[in-house]
């Protein structure tokens, strides 16, 4: 608990949208409010970035940051929405619930292959799709994308961190699941980004 503490003090000072008191009080306020609704409701709705949505879940409590942040990874998410434009095709490689695929898809138009292995977080991912009315925009596949085609060991856990587990290595929530090379997944359709 301190360590979260403590990494949401260093976040909120020094995230480069956070840079007046105004900004940081109103990313405060966010923060409280997704975590106290996400301790009595199922699955909230939040809003995200332009009219998109963002729906979380208290298992998925790590994607707060969309929501109180709104570009929690600024670099990346601020790239991609300088740089994508609607003819593009997007590539969300580990997509967990979506926040890539919503700004590529629902922000600036473009085309969208999602791929979430953890089972829980595509299910987030689907929800996101749906609710930003992306299913002609996004195509979802429960798969690793990886290098060959095989059946990988896989630890799914319910935030940014699930895996594909190392020769030999064991953990409790590990799972058999689908790993299709990528080159085959895209096709004749190379993403521009």
């Amino acid at each position: 608990m301190l360590k979260r503490l403590l990494f949401l003090q260093k976040t909120l000072r020094s995230h480069p949208l956070l840079n007046s008191n105004k900004n940081k009080t109103e990313a405060i306020r966010r923060l409280l409010e997704c975590y106290l609704a996400l301790l009595f409701k199922k699955d909230v709705v939040f809003p995200y970035i332009g009219s998109s949505k963002l729906v979380l879940n208290k298992r998925v409590r790590s994607g707060c940051a969309y929501y109180y942040l709104g570009l929690s990874d600024f670099e990346q998410m601020s790239f991609l929405l300088h740089f994508l434009i609607e003819s593009d095709y997007f590539v969300d490689t580990g997509a967990y619930v979506g926040a890539y695929t919503i700004l590529a898809s629902a922000v600036k138009k473009a085309r969208t292959l999602a791929i979430e292995p953890a089972l829980f977080s595509y299910n987030y991912l689907q929800k996101n799709i749906q609710e930003n009315q992306l299913e002609n925009r996004v195509e979802a596949l429960n798969i690793v994308a990886g290098d060959k085609d095989d059946i990988v060991d896989f630890v799914a856990q319910q935030d940014p961190l699930s895996h594909v587990l190392k020769k030999g290595e064991h953990c409790v929530n590990q799972c058999k699941v689908l790993m299709r090379r990528l080159d085959d997944i895209i096709g004749s359709t190379p993403p521009h980004l």
